[in-house]
């Protein structure tokens, strides 16, 4: 039997550094931009953090890792004013036409207008909300009090709790970095053709709801159908639509030999944070590749191997997976990959504290999405390795 569960998607642990932050920070992270992504109507969410800090790395983080999602989240920061004034600042952001706004500097306006802003901001909740997008407030801890006793009317349409952040910027950085680098570099729309992996969403999900509707048999809708929808849904991070899916032909799937299927169930459990079962799954498909001699992508299963190995901190075994991965990508010519090899390389020695083989296989991952003509990851090399200064 296939183990699933609901949970949300996580980051790997990684290496356990001093000063990590809370362990369920990403997972607020995901809350906030779930939150976005299943709002298509008006709807309200609050976040607290007592530092400014940490506020903007948090919708530094949101905006990032909504862009997976194919969402655009705009940014408003709030200049003082009156509450038309404030519409105004709204309706000049809404005109971008983004997916949703977070609202920033409240703060600031709060303490300037005197607690004015936040009656304005009330007085304004019905237009806010017919124009459909969802909105969220960050705020201080001090005044989220404030926000539910004067705009109890907005503050009690809010879509869920308060999401709150702790308050440690410089201890919270690295898994940040770690985070937002994840974002970026494993982003689906670089590696697929977003319209190309959208058509074959529509397409699987069409055939799929015929073949139930006619009574197909379960075990060929599971295997024909089932199976490469998962595998879309996990490609575009949909982990809830996968995991639903799993769990209803779970029975049907061939989880003995079938190298295919077990890669898919494979990447499920390791887009879950299930490490253990994930490490399980690719080495049984490494041992079935070795077996038979299947050639097949067997570079991807040692990267997967690598990286899951790398999730549970367990550094000198990953780093020997995706060595060898390396060399199967080099001798292919398949430079994406061999690119995303070379990060997570240049992850491991991070972790080990090695800053100088940490920019060394950067700078290799640098150069190899240049000559592959993703100039938007070499530049997102270039960014992190600033930050790292």
């Amino acid at each position: 039997m296939i183990k699933t569960n609901n949970q949300k998607l996580q980051e790997p642990a990684g290496a356990k550094r001093v000063g990590a932050p809370h362990p369920d920070f990403f997972s607020k992270i995901n809350k906030i931009v779930n939150f976005f992504a299943r709002t298509k109507r008006g709807g309200f969410l609050f976040s607290t953090c007592d530092s400014p800090a940490v506020t903007g790395k948090i919708i530094e983080t949101v905006i990032e890792r909504a862009k997976t999602k194919n969402l655009d989240i705009k940014k408003l920061s709030l200049t003082p004013g009156d509450g038309e004034f404030f519409l105004q600042q709204v309706r000049a952001v809404v005109g971008k036409k983004p997916d949703g706004i977070v609202i920033a500097g409240l703060d600031e306006s709060i303490a300037l207008t005197k607690d004015q802003i936040i009656k304005d901001i009330n007085l304004s909740r019905d237009i806010l909300f017919e124009l459909e997008l969802p909105f969220l407030f960050c705020v201080s801890s001090g005044n989220i009090s404030k926000f539910a006793n004067q705009a109890q009317d907005l503050f009690l349409r809010r879509a869920r709790g308060v999401v709150h952040f702790p308050a440690v910027p410089q201890e919270m950085s690295g898994d940040m970095q770690e985070y937002l680098e994840r974002s970026i570099l494993i982003d689906p729309k670089e590696f697929i053709d977003p319209e190309s992996l959208n058509l074959r969403l529509k397409l699987l999900e069409s055939q799929l709801k015929e073949a139930e509707e006619k009574k197909y048999p379960p075990k060929r809708i599971a295997n024909e159908i089932a199976l490469d929808l998962i595998d879309v849904y996990l490609t575009l991070q949909n982990v809830r639509k996968a995991d639903e899916l799993i769990k209803k032909y779970e029975f049907y799937f061939n989880l003995k030999d079938h190298l295919e299927t077990l890669k898919i169930i494979g990447k499920f459990y390791f887009n879950t944070s299930r490490l253990d079962e994930a490490l399980d799954i690719f080495s049984k498909c490494q041992k079935i590749q070795e077996k038979t001699g299947e050639k097949t992508r067997p570079g991807d299963t040692l990267l997967m191997i690598g990286s899951i190995y790398y999730g549970k901190g367990e550094l000198d075994k990953a780093l020997d997976f995706l060595l060898k991965s390396k060399k199967i990508y080099e001798k292919n010519d398949e430079k994406l990959k061999l690119g995303l090899v070379f990060w997570t390389i240049g992850r491991i020695y991070r972790s080990k504290g090695n800053w100088n083989k940490h920019t060394e296989y950067y700078l290799k991952a640098k150069e190899v999405f240049e000559k592959a003509g993703k100039q938007s990851l070499a530049q997102a090399i270039d960014y992190f390795i600033e930050k790292m200064k």
